[in-house]
């Protein structure tokens, strides 16, 4: 499974620009951390599980909240999932 996710930097109190952007040295850690994250929260749980917390956006919030030492993130979501390599169903696991 393959994860995409998206986060966007706050724009700070003082600032005029409308546009924020973050530093590289900035955005190569926030990146190793929604990575880790992200695999963290695939590994831990199964299929249906992971797909329950992509509705309330629950890894977001969570991305966003160990990003925060880092740098201030706003709307960090999950954009996309693609299935590699479909998983063996057991049909009365789905019934359920």
């Amino acid at each position: 499974m393959r994860m995409f996710c998206i986060g966007f930097i706050k724009k700070r109190a003082n600032q005029v620009k409308r546009t924020c952007y973050g530093q590289s040295s900035q955005i190569r850690p926030i990146r190793c951390k929604m990575r880790e994250i992200m695999v963290n929260q695939a590994q831990s749980c199964d299929l249906n599980e992971l797909v329950q917390k992509f509705i309330p956006e629950s890894i977001g919030r969570e991305i966003e909240k160990a990003t925060s030492s880092i740098y201030l993130l706003q709307n960090v979501f999950i954009r996309k999932v693609k299935i590699l390599k479909a998983p063996k169903f057991d049909i009365s696991k789905l019934t359920e």
